[in-house]
């Protein structure tokens, strides 16, 4: 409940200094909108103060990077853990990789909207019109599931070994690979119902 009340806060903090001033774009090499922080003066030293005395108040532990990021990438980001509030030595910046694990649902979720508006994807197209390659060795009807069905969990595959490699290895890369362990280990239930996936 704390690391829910802990984002809640971060939100809200930061929408409330959203709404003061248009951000202007510039992205610089530090991972910091020079552009932002000139905006938003106050913003960084108020928002790591805050942060820092909801961890300390709340004794939350665990590595955990903030980060705003605008269109035209990452504008803000602090990171923080126990040993920065202690000031000791830390392996983690902001540059530090985080396993954020199912929290790129709602990226993967977010940007497919985006590219639907845009008119790149339909999300009501089916498997086998984006890849009719993916054939599950005629397990299920690949005409049947769509992009959709993918994204509220009612496509009915499940796939160990596609799990394993991209929830907990964060594997991205031979796509044809991805697709011949999808052809060949794939499991199916038919139901359609509802079932949360890695998928």
């Amino acid at each position: 409940m704390k690391n829910y009340l802990l984002i809640l806060i971060s939100v809200l903090y930061f929408n409330s200094y959203a709404q003061e001033a248009d951000v202007k774009k510039s992205l610089i090499g530090d991972n910091t909108n020079r552009n932002f922080l000139s905006v938003h003066k106050h913003f960084k030293s108020k928002f790591e103060t805050e942060i820092s005395n909801i961890f300390k108040n709340n004794h939350i532990e665990g590595d955990f990077i903030f980060g705003i990021v605008d269109e035209t990438g990452l504008v803000y980001s602090y990171a923080l853990n126990k040993e920065i509030l202690e000031k000791k030595t830390t392996s983690l910046t902001n540059d530090s990789p985080i396993y954020i694990a199912s929290h790129t649902k709602a990226m993967t979720g977010t940007l497919l909207k985006i590219l639907e508006e845009e008119g790149k994807i339909d999300l009501d197209k089916t498997l086998y019109h984006y890849l009719p390659e993916l054939t599950f060795k005629g397990k299920v009807d690949t005409e049947s599931i769509t992009v959709r069905n993918l994204l509220n969990h009612t496509h009915s595959i499940s796939n160990g070994i596609v799990t394993f490699k991209t929830a907990y290895f964060g594997y991205s890369g031979d796509t044809q690979e991805l697709i011949n362990d999808f052809n060949q280990s794939s499991k199916i239930n038919t139901s359609k119902k509802f079932r949360y996936s890695n998928i």
